[in-house]
C-alpha cells in the first residue's frame, strides 16, 4: 500500500491555522491541534507593502511557493526565447535555403505539431505529473535545435522543417508552466502567479532577438549560431526543472489515508475527468477557442512575414530583429499590470450582485446548489492525541469512490428541500450526473411544492451559469409544478459562488464535515444521512452564512476582498 501525498497548493491552503489546546482524555497533557479556518475569514496586510511582504515571508511555505514561481517563470523566459529565435531566424534561414515561397512552412510546422501536442499535454500531466512531460519537451527541443544548427551547416531544407517540428513539441510545454504555477500558489495569490511567470516573457523579448543577433554569424556557416545557443538555452530549462519541487502524480492503488494535515487529500477531485469532445461542445470553450486562434493567427502571420517583408525593403537582420523584439515587448509587458485588472472587474461584478441581493429580503432568496459527496470521507484530524490510530485503511482512495450527487435548495432561515442522485440512479438514467433534466424532474415534484409552502411571495432563485442551469427550462419546471411565486431565477457572476452563495463554502463544509464524523458510512445509509444532515441546518447557521457573504441589508459589498 502507498501513502498518499499532498502537494505544495494543498498545504499553503492552511497558512492562516490557528493553534489552540486541547487536553487528551487520557492524562490531561495538551497537544496542538490546527484549527482550520475559512480562508475568507483571514485578512492579510497588502502583498505589495514591505509589511505585507515580511509577513508572509515569515511562512516557509511562502517561500517555497515563491521560489518555484520564479523557477517557473525562468522556464518561461527560457522556452519563449527559443520560439523567438526561431521567430526571428528560421525564416530567413529558410529563405536562404529554398526560396522566398517556402520560407514560412518551418514556422508553420512548428505550430502545427506545437497544437497537436497540446491536446495530449493535460493528459500525460495527469497521469505522469508534470516532470517527465516536461522533460521531453525540453528534450525535443535539443533534439529540434540541433537538426536546425545541421540543416543550417549543410543547407538542408528538409532538416530545417524536422528540426522545426521537434522544438515545436517545446512549445506547448512552455505555455503550459504558467498553469503549473497554480500548483503552488494560494488562491490570494493565483493571478499574480500566473502573471509574474507570464512576465517572464518580456525578459525573453529582449533575450530571444538578441541573441539571435550576436550569435547569427558566431559560426563559419549563418545561422549556426542561433541554433547552438537554442541548444544550449534547451538543456539550461532542462536544468531548470530538476530543481522545481513539482507535486507528485495522485496515486492509484489501495490508500493510507492519514490523520496528518500532510497527507490530506482532496475529497471531490475524481480522475475521470470530462471528456474533450464534451469539454469542446460548450460556448464557453468555443469562444475562447476562437478568439485564441484570431489572435495567434493574427500573431503567426505577423512574425512569419515580417523579416520577409523588412529584408525585401532593404533592412538588414539587426533591424529585422529589432522589430520583431519590440512586438515582443508590446505582448508581454501588460502581464505586469493585468492580473490586477482581471481581479477589480471580478469584484465589481461581485459587489455589483451583493447590492442586487441586499435589495431583496433573505427569505426571499433562494440558494440552489449541487455537490459530490463520496462513500469514503474519513474525518480530519491534524494532530493524532495519545491513543487514537493515526491512519485510517480504506479500500479505494476518494478518486475511486462511489459519488453521490447531492442538491439543495435554501432560504435565509431553513433549509427547503433536497435531492441525492445515487450511482444506481446515474446507471438507470444512463448519465453521469446532475443533468438538466433531472434538475427540471427534481423542481417540478419536490423545489415547486416545498416552495409554495413556504407560502413567501415575490422569491428570487440564485444559482451558478451552466448547462444544467438554464433559466427557461426551469422557469418552466416551476410553473409546470404550480409554484408562481419565484419571479425570476438570477445567474451569479462567473466563479463567484464562493463569495456570493450561502452553500457552496461555509455551508457545504460544515456539512461535509458532519458526514465525516459518521465514518465509516455504508452506500445503504448515505442518502438518508445526506437528507437529516441536511434538513438539519439550523436558522443560526444559515442566516449567519447569509451574513457572512454580505448579502443581508447594509453589509459592505467589497469586506472580503484581499487588500492587494
Amino acid at each position: 500500500m502507498n501513502e498518499s501525498t499532498i502537494s505544495v497548493h494543498d498545504l499553503i491552503a492552511h497558512f492562516d491555522s490557528v493553534s489552540v489546546e486541547s487536553p487528551t482524555a487520557q492524562d490531561g497533557a495538551s497537544v496542538n491541534i490546527a484549527q482550520q479556518q475559512d480562508p475568507n475569514d483571514v485578512q492579510l496586510p497588502s502583498f505589495w507593502s514591505l509589511y505585507g511582504l515580511r509577513v508572509r515571508w515569515t511562512n516557509p511555505l511562502f517561500r517555497k511557493m515563491l521560489w518555484n514561481i520564479f523557477l517557473l517563470a525562468c522556464s518561461w523566459s527560457l522556452g519563449q526565447a527559443v520560439f523567438f529565435i526561431q521567430i526571428s531566424t528560421t525564416t530567413l534561414a529558410a529563405t536562404s535555403f529554398a526560396n522566398r515561397h517556402l520560407a514560412t512552412i518551418p514556422i508553420g510546422f512548428m505550430l502545427l505539431i506545437g497544437t497537436v501536442l497540446s491536446v495530449f499535454l493535460p493528459r500525460a500531466v495527469a497521469r505522469f505529473g508534470y516532470r517527465p512531460p516536461f522533460y521531453l519537451g525540453a528534450l525535443m527541443g535539443m533534439i529540434g535545435a540541433g537538426c536546425c544548427m545541421a540543416a543550417a551547416w549543410h543547407k538542408f531544407y528538409w532538416l530545417l522543417i524536422v528540426g522545426t517540428g521537434f522544438l515545436g513539441g517545446q512549445v506547448p510545454c512552455t505555455l503550459y508552466y504558467r498553469l503549473a504555477a497554480l500548483q503552488f500558489s494560494t488562491q490570494e495569490f493565483s493571478s499574480k502567479a500566473i502573471a509574474i511567470v507570464i512576465a517572464g516573457g518580456c525578459l525573453s523579448a529582449l533575450l530571444g532577438p538578441e541573441i539571435a543577433k550576436h550569435t547569427v554569424n558566431a559560426l563559419s556557416k549563418p545561422y549556426s549560431g542561433a541554433y547552438l545557443t537554442t541548444l544550449c538555452e534547451c538543456a539550461m530549462l532542462m536544468f531548470i526543472l530538476t530543481i522545481i519541487q513539482f507535486p507528485s502524480p495522485r496515486k492509484t492503488h489501495n490508500t493510507h489515508i492519514t490523520s496528518s494535515l500532510s497527507t490530506i487529500t482532496g475529497d471531490n477531485i475524481s480522475i475521470n475527468g470530462r471528456s474533450i469532445f464534451v469539454i469542446a461542445g460548450q460556448r464557453t470553450f468555443l469562444i475562447a477557442a476562437l478568439g485564441g486562434f484570431v489572435s495567434w493567427s493574427a500573431m503567426a502571420i505577423q512574425m512569419a512575414a515580417a523579416p520577409l517583408a523588412m529584408t525585401g525593403s532593404g533592412y538588414n537582420f539587426v533591424q529585422v530583429t529589432t522589430a520583431v523584439e519590440c512586438h515582443l515587448l508590446g505582448m508581454y509587458a501588460p502581464s505586469f499590470f493585468t492580473g490586477s485588472l482581471f481581479e477589480k472587474d471580478y469584484w465589481y461584478e461581485i459587489g455589483k450582485f451583493r447590492k442586487f441581493l441586499q435589495r431583496i429580503d433573505n427569505n426571499r432568496l433562494i440558494f440552489l446548489d449541487e455537490i459530490a459527496i463520496y462513500s469514503t470521507m474519513p474525518p480530519h484530524r491534524t494532530l493524532v492525541a495519545p491513543g487514537h490510530q493515526p491512519l485510517i485503511i480504506v479500500d479505494k482512495p476518494t478518486a475511486y469512490a462511489e459519488r453521490y450527487d447531492f442538491i439543495g435548495a435554501i432560504n435565509g432561515s431553513q433549509a427547503i428541500v433536497c435531492m441525492t442522485l445515487t450511482p444506481a440512479d446515474r446507471r438507470n438514467k444512463d448519465i453521469k450526473g446532475v443533468r438538466k433534466e433531472v434538475l427540471n424532474e427534481w423542481i417540478i415534484k419536490s423545489l415547486a411544492p416545498a416552495i409554495n409552502r413556504l407560502h413567501i411571495d415575490g422569491m428570487h432563485l440564485i444559482c451558478d451559469r451552466s448547462r444544467t442551469h438554464n433559466k427557461a427550462n426551469m422557469m418552466k419546471a416551476l410553473r409546470n409544478g404550480k409554484c408562481k411565486s419565484v419571479i425570476d431565477i438570477h445567474y451569479m457572476p462567473t466563479a463567484s459562488a464562493k463569495y456570493i452563495s450561502p452553500l457552496d463554502n461555509p455551508l457545504w463544509h460544515s456539512f461535509r464535515e458532519v458526514i465525516r464524523k459518521q465514518h465509516p458510512l455504508t452506500t445503504s445509509s448515505l442518502p438518508s444521512i445526506l437528507s437529516q444532515t441536511f434538513y438539519s441546518l439550523s436558522r443560526k447557521e444559515i442566516s449567519g452564512a447569509y451574513r457572512k457573504y454580505a448579502i443581508t441589508y447594509g453589509a459592505g459589498v467589497y469586506y472580503d476582498k484581499k487588500s492587494t
